[in-house]
């Protein structure tokens, strides 16, 4: 349904785990709608499902930036091993973590993403 709204996006495979971890919660139709269309506007997060996934090398630029200045020894070993970070990580931003943790936390993840909450201090 979303394609209809904004056809530059279309369905990409991702959106359905954000879709269902709203529906979950939300049994009113219209509001899931609006919250969903609200998780894609946020932060330009739409741009993760366009065709070449701008956002997903604009995140994973800050990610590796994170990673270079915090984490030296990871750094090194993403690069002794020519790991890419949109490979490893497209589909875990793609369905905000939700196909890889306890639904649980993906809605913690969904509710500090909506909210604007800083990062657990892991990220920080």
């Amino acid at each position: 349904m979303y394609s209809l709204y904004d056809p530059d996006v279309g369905y990409t495979q991702g959106m359905n785990f954000i879709a269902a971890m709203i529906l979950i919660f939300v049994d009113d139709e219209v509001l899931a709608w609006t919250i969903f269309m609200k998780v894609l506007a946020k932060d330009e997060w739409r741009r993760l499902f366009l065709f070449q996934t701008p956002k997903l090398f604009d995140v994973t630029k800050e990610l590796r930036g994170y990673i270079k200045s915090k984490l030296p020894k990871l750094n090194g070993v993403l690069k002794k091993y020519n790991v890419i970070l949109e490979s490893l990580f497209a589909s875990a931003f793609m369905t905000l973590f939700s196909n890889l943790i306890s639904i649980e936390n993906a809605t913690r993840v969904l509710d500090r993403f909506i909210l604007g909450k800083p990062p657990p201090p892991l990220f920080r």
